[in-house]
């Protein structure tokens, strides 16, 4: 097993209380170390600055900028949505994400419910259909300021649209192939599938279902800095 894999693989199975902490540190450790040398040629490399936005269904989107050393130009930080609320939301993006937000108690989701009651956070609602789970916020006041003063900093003519496809609730075939036949220019799917049909879908062997994570594992397979300066 590598380096990356064994990180990879204490990072996913740790338990993080308790006689835990010192691991829990020295894999932090680690994966810091695997990742800084690349991390620093990306730094080098980034886009010659004009801002860009992240529409992430898990918190990967949040680690290109922590990555590049660059400011949120996304509102899609510290949260998570449902396969068929992303599909909704992306085909009728700048609309939908301009719609007010509202707050709700209880998923529709039946696999998400379990995951509120682990760890409670706010549960918006755009569209009055489409589900955004903040899982990092402690308060509906903390989501929604957050949300709404980022909406104000989407770059609609450059956004970039990513899927991590086999976490908890993982996208259908059928949801994938239609998000690659959006209009979208920029699309990407992370997935542990092999989908050769899929034209932005990269196959990640060591896929891990924690988007943080997942962005260093990634980029042993995926160029960030490349996508970013596509035209």
């Amino acid at each position: 097993m590598s380096t990356c894999e064994t990180v990879g693989f204490f990072a996913a199975h740790v338990d993080t209380t308790g006689v835990f902490d010192g691991l829990k540190t020295e894999v932090q450790r680690l994966q810091y170390a695997v990742s800084a040398e690349s991390r620093e040629r990306r730094r080098r490399l980034r886009p010659e600055v004009q801002p860009f936005t992240i529409v992430s269904n898990d918190c990967w989107g949040a680690e290109v900028y922590k990555d590049l050393g660059l400011p949120f130009t996304t509102p899609f930080i510290g949260l998570f949505i449902a396969g068929p609320c992303y599909m909704r939301m992306v085909s009728d993006f700048k609309r939908i994400v301009q719609s007010p937000l509202r707050f709700i108690e209880k998923s529709k989701y039946p696999d998400v419910v379990p995951i509120q009651e682990r760890r409670p956070h706010p549960t918006g609602l755009l569209d009055d259909d489409v589900e955004i789970h903040f899982l990092h916020f402690d308060s509906q006041h903390d989501a929604a300021t957050k949300w709404n003063k980022r909406v104000e900093r989407i770059a609609y003519d450059r956004s970039y649209f990513k899927i991590s496809a086999d976490s908890d609730m993982p996208f259908s075939d059928a949801e994938l192939h239609a998000f690659d036949a959006l209009p979208h220019r920029h699309k990407l799917v992370l997935t542990k599938r092999t989908l050769p049909t899929v034209s932005c879908a990269v196959t990640i062997p060591e896929y891990i279902g924690d988007g943080k994570l997942m962005y260093d594992v990634s980029m042993k397979y995926f160029d960030i800095v490349e996508w970013l300066n596509a035209d």
